[in-house]
């Protein structure tokens, strides 16, 4: 007898879980299918906001790396290029063309 109790007990906390597992995953789809609603710039505009930035010149780039992430609710850019023998690196709002990061190395 005790033994069927705990096994339904057992039962119900894991039905209980994992309802609550399927509650708790709702927000995080919504905050998904928002982000994916939101317009970005195409990724050859915010290669121009670092173009700009750098003061290359876009066919004198070389090395030219882009790619889009999202962090902490918003999509960015990273791009990585080689102008005229420094490495440049920026992070740049996907939405807002905003530059949120960007360094520069000289020499290889």
């Amino acid at each position: 007898m005790k033994i069927r109790l705990f096994a339904v007990l057992l039962v119900a906390v894991l039905c209980l879980s994992a309802m609550t597992g399927c509650a708790f995953d709702k927000p995080v789809k919504e905050k998904t299918e928002a982000l994916i609603s939101e317009e970005v710039m195409p990724a050859e505009r915010a290669e121009d906001i670092a173009y700009t930035h750098a003061k290359a010149e876009p066919t004198e780039v070389t090395g030219l790396h882009t790619e889009m992430d999202a962090d902490d609710g918003y999509y960015k850019y990273e791009i990585e290029f080689r102008y005229n023998g420094v490495e440049y690196e920026y992070e740049i709002h996907a939405v807002s063309g905003e530059i949120l990061f960007w360094d520069k190395e000289i020499g290889d």
